[in-house]
């Protein structure tokens, strides 16, 4: 409540900011002046009646049906609703005035409620439900009305026999049905769920592609036009796409090919039909048949260039062999080799699967074969190089007859463990993992002397000795270990020794692993690790 006024007549006068129930009844003004008493009384009826709709905004489609909720909470009291400038009394509408509308009522609790049976354009907007007009209860809600729209790709594909497609067809709306056709075919989409047609699944995949199906294999007698047609709930729609099948096909003998190092290694691949460009794939390496063409890789060129068949040769240091091959090739006609490549002179590298892809108006088509590089009969190929040699070893280096292993001691060179470690790798070998360190020992003393004090390839990771080639490691009772070795030597800055010095070979004759400081100065004892 607040005070009206101060001055003039309205000197009592109050207002109530807020009526509620609790002020309904009799109110009473007493005025006192000087000369007497003054009394008057008056009644305050209040009406608590209330009425209630959803006030938010309702996103519509063209052609439902929608229900406006009204509620007024005192059943005597009459209503109407309000749209733009026209009223729809509800007497009216239940009366059947109104051919779009319709009473929605069936209890008191909603006796204002709305029904339009299509929805249009023309319902957008606020709609207000009110009783009475010169004060009038009223409640707003909004419709949001749109048009259905059809999602559909149009676009025509060619497809190889077998390929897969995804046909999509659906609505941004109210979908009733819809269905696909093919040539006087009809193909229903509850047929499909329930799998009546082996060749097809449904791909919906959200609400806007209800009718979009899978053809899991294509083949000949799918080809054509495919129209996909659509029930909405304000208007149907019909729209066709175009599958060809495509003649393309790859010429592809997918045998493994085994080659030696050197040889020339021609990877055929043709094509039948119109295509885009082809490429091979190996591992993660693409080669761009064109760009072959063009010359960019220095070690091969496109088939349709030059087809040669060369001598091949393989060579190193101390060893050289001459290997002459037959013609390699797939047997593929050579004008139809048009996405074969040749390398001239293969390696390790090339090792692996081959895959030929070649692109056209539809799926790529690809295929693979798996190719081995490797030596001749009776040659070793040199670990972390293209180097083959015979069995044995190279010139350079000493063997064990136990072993077959290949050895080089650099026993004028005094390094660090990591120094010898690099020199071992810069010339193509490793640290020695020795399989017979007792009579290698022996063999180093008696050909370079009595203090032949060796770097191998194992050092301390903290734990254990652990050899650097494999990872396995020398546990504390290995036989090898001399006398009280390896102690706690296991730290990091500890490597392993091949002791060859005189007088522990007579004292420990089977003992000859010794740990010491990773940074002493001894000989590098390599190996030629033969694969």
């Amino acid at each position: 409540m607040r005070k009206v006024s101060d001055s003039g007549n309205e000197q009592c006068s109050i207002v109530i900011t807020n009526v509620t129930t609790a002020h309904g009844g009799d109110w009473t003004c007493n005025v006192l002046t000087t000369e007497q008493n003054l009394t008057a009384s008056k009644t305050l009826s209040i009406d608590n009646t209330v009425i209630l709709s959803d006030g938010s905004e309702t996103l519509l489609y063209v052609g439902q049906e929608a229900t406006l909720v009204c509620y007024i909470s005192n059943v005597t009291r009459k209503c109407h609703w309000k749209h733009y400038r026209y009223i729809y009394h509800m007497a009216d509408i239940a009366a059947g005035a109104f051919t779009d509308l319709r009473a929605a009522s069936n209890s008191s609790d909603n006796q204002c409620s709305l029904s339009i049976k299509h929805i249009s354009k023309l319902h957008h907007g606020i709609w207000t439900c009110a009783e009475g007009f010169k004060q009038p209860l009223s409640s707003n809600m909004t419709l949001k009305i749109e048009t259905n729209k059809l999602k559909f790709d149009a676009s025509d594909v060619y497809l190889h026999i077998g390929h897969e497609i995804i046909l999509e067809c659906g609505v941004d709306g109210i979908l009733r049905s819809c269905h696909w056709e093919h040539d006087n075919q009809i193909y229903k989409i509850s047929e499909i769920r329930a799998g009546s047609h082996t060749n097809m699944k449904i791909a919906s995949k959200s609400d806007y592609d209800q009718c979009s199906i899978l053809i899991t294999s294509f083949n000949a007698e799918l080809e054509g036009e495919w129209t996909c047609l659509v029930q909405t709930s304000g208007q149907n729609f019909t729209a066709s796409r175009n599958l060809t099948l495509e003649k393309t096909d790859i010429q592809f003998n997918k045998s493994a090919i085994s080659r030696h190092i050197g040889d020339e290694l021609h990877l055929e691949c043709g094509v039948l039909g119109y295509y885009s460009s082809c490429e091979w794939i190996h591992g993660n390496l693409i080669y761009q048949v064109a760009d072959v063409a063009n010359g960019i890789y220095s070690n091969m060129m496109a088939a349709n260039n030059s087809i040669s068949n060369t001598t091949d040769s393989i060579s190193n240091t101390t060893d050289s062999i001459s290997n002459t091959t037959d013609s390699i090739s797939d047997d593929i006609d050579s004008d139809s080799n048009q996405c074969g490549i040749i390398i001239s002179s293969a390696t390790t590298t090339h090792n692996g699967l081959w895959t030929c892809k070649i692109l056209t108006r539809g799926q790529p088509l690809n295929s693979s074969k798996t190719i081995t590089i490797g030596c001749p009969h009776g040659y070793h190929l040199a670990s972390g190089s293209d180097q083959c040699y015979k069995m044995g070893c190279p010139k350079g280096f000493f063997t064990l007859h136990s072993t077959n292993q290949c050895f080089k001691f650099f026993n004028e060179t005094k390094v660090s463990w990591e120094e010898a470690n690099t020199l071992c790798q810069e010339n193509g070998m490793e640290l020695a993992k020795p399989y017979d360190a007792v009579t290698l020992r022996r063999y180093l003393v008696e050909r370079y002397g009595y203090n032949s004090i060796a770097w191998i390839g194992a050092r301390a990771d903290g734990k254990y000795i652990r050899w650097t080639r494999d990872g396995s490691y020398l546990t504390t009772s290995n036989p090898l270990w001399y006398s009280g070795e390896p102690g706690n030597d296991v730290k990091s800055n500890y490597c392993l020794v091949l002791y060859a010095y005189d007088s522990n070979l007579k004292s420990y004759p089977n003992q000859p692993f010794v740990t010491n400081g990773c940074s002493s100065q001894y000989s590098p004892l390599c190996e030629l690790v033969i694969d």
